[in-house]
């Protein structure tokens, strides 16, 4: 999983699975943001297209400057069976373009409902749907 930040106020998202998938992202401020202003997560920022595919991006908007965000990534494969990752954050900050800091390792423990997600950095090992 790579955050890019386009501008102060977005940031791209981009993984691969290892089947074609569709995809949802929700995100929210973190609790633990100074800029917090909610809790909840939104309800999702879809991939662009809704063909099943591989590799997958999905650009946010309107997001808070300075502020770490959390999200979630869930896939659905060709048969309908869908999977949640676990929480990752991001740090928004107020500088624009480049790659952003992300934490991708806290999160891990339980990684048996992913469905095909690919994430090398991660050195996850998935297909483990149904176990």
């Amino acid at each position: 999983v790579s955050v890019e930040m386009i501008d102060a106020k977005t940031v791209r998202i981009r993984w691969k699975t290892d089947k074609p998938t569709i995809a949802v992202i929700t995100y929210a401020v973190d609790s633990r943001s100074p800029n917090k202003k909610e809790e909840q997560f939104n309800a999702g920022s879809r991939d662009r297209s809704a063909d099943y595919k591989t590799e997958h991006s999905v650009v946010i908007t309107n997001l808070i400057p300075n502020s770490t965000y959390k999200f979630k990534i869930m896939a659905i494969d060709q048969s309908g069976k869908s999977s949640v990752t676990p929480e990752m954050t991001f740090v928004l900050s107020s500088k624009t373009g480049g790659s952003i800091k992300h934490d991708n390792n806290r999160h891990f423990a339980d990684s048996r409902s992913w469905l095909g997600i690919w994430l090398p950095d991660l050195r996850l090992i998935l297909n483990s749907i149904g176990k």
